[in-house]
């Protein structure tokens, strides 16, 4: 055997949990639960504001069934990111970062790119097969993430296009929602989300999306430099970005009438679970302020933990946030279960890097 085929191979004795390991560490499966909690919400929130979850109707039948594809589908999207990720990082990773499965070789390098690739399709397909609209948010989240993962790792637009990826990954639940429900179930209730604007694509599902994707900016921002730990412009600039991301998820509520043609005011109070002037914001920052603390801390005395561990709350935080978002849309019930993503995830954590 020549030493190019011994490099290539995995050892004869691996078991499958060993594998089954390996596989886990390379899709960071921790992180996936933040994706689910994302999507659902999303679904969830469509699903309460046309007042499906009150009436009940699913005559067709499709409304579950959607929910389960597109999460499924934004899973294997994600997945398939983190796997290209370490794929086109894998020189750098050779160098720096050599406990991860590619470089150790636990893994086959084209068995990585594959499953990759193979798993961005998996994704798309599943979407489109809700509708054309979550097909195309689809395809737009697949370029960004490539876009994220090879060409602009390493440029100023990283961050933006980390953003991008869970601006659409929001827009993907909520569209697939809209591309279910029948239409006469929003007669009378499209005014709390505000009317669609583009591609089932409301001011306050698209607030909400906003708001996510300037919060995983800030993030992706305040992690430029973990393994380095030094005083920094991007630490600055990610604890702003993550404190933008919760004031527009606060507010987003209030953009129920931007854009709106009615002859009448859109009123933005009405038709939600819970107050959406003073209880939701409360809840948002309840979430959100701990990481913040946190980040505070690491950014007026940084080191690599410090900043570490403000990333791994951030990431954390995403689960209560969109239980937050679920409650507004869809009441205490829907809310609770995507929360309980939260055990799977932290205990997972324990086992898994989340960065």
């Amino acid at each position: 055997m020549n030493s190019k085929s011994s490099r290539s191979s995995l050892p004869t004795d691996v078991t499958l949990g060993t594998r089954l390991f390996s596989w886990a560490k390379l899709v960071r499966l921790p992180n996936g639960f933040t994706v689910v909690a994302d999507v659902s919400a999303a679904f969830l929130l469509v699903l309460g504001a046309s007042g499906w979850l009150r009436s009940g109707d699913d005559t067709a039948g499709s409304i579950w069934p959607s929910m389960a594809l597109v999460v499924a589908s934004g899973v294997a999207l994600y997945w398939g990111g983190m796997v290209l990720n370490d794929v086109f990082d894998i020189r750098a990773d050779r160098r720096a970062r050599s406990e991860r499965p590619l470089p150790r070789r636990e893994i086959r390098l084209a068995d990585a790119r594959l499953v990759g690739w193979t798993l961005l399709v998996i994704g798309i397909i599943l979407a489109s097969l809700i509708g054309l609209v979550p097909g195309v948010i689809a395809i737009l989240l697949s370029v960004c993430i490539v876009a994220y993962d090879g060409p602009f790792k390493r440029t100023r637009i990283a961050s933006v296009l980390m953003g991008g990826c869970r601006v659409l990954s929001f827009l993907l639940g909520s569209t697939a929602a809209h591309s279910v429900i029948p239409a006469e179930q929003w007669q009378g209730r499209v005014s709390v989300l505000g009317e669609p604007v583009w591609m089932h694509i409301t001011p306050v599902t698209f607030a909400f999306a906003i708001g996510m994707g300037l919060y995983i900016t800030g993030v992706t921002t305040f992690a430029r430099r973990e393994a380095i730990g030094d005083r920094s412009m991007h630490l600055p600039l990610g604890w702003f970005g993550m404190t933008l991301g919760g004031v527009v998820l606060a507010l987003a509520p209030r953009f129920a009438g931007v854009l709106s043609n009615a002859d009448v005011p859109v009123n933005w109070t009405k038709g939600w679970q819970i107050d959406p002037a003073v209880i939701f914001p409360a809840t948002i920052a309840l979430m959100i302020v701990p990481t913040l603390a946190r980040g505070w801390t690491a950014w007026q005395s940084p080191s690599p933990k410090r900043i570490q561990l403000t990333i791994k709350s951030a990431i954390m935080a995403i689960i209560p946030l969109m239980a937050a978002i679920t409650m507004l849309g869809a009441g205490a019930i829907p809310s609770l279960c995507v929360f309980a993503l939260m055990i799977p995830s932290m205990w997972l954590a324990r086992r898994f890097r989340v960065t």
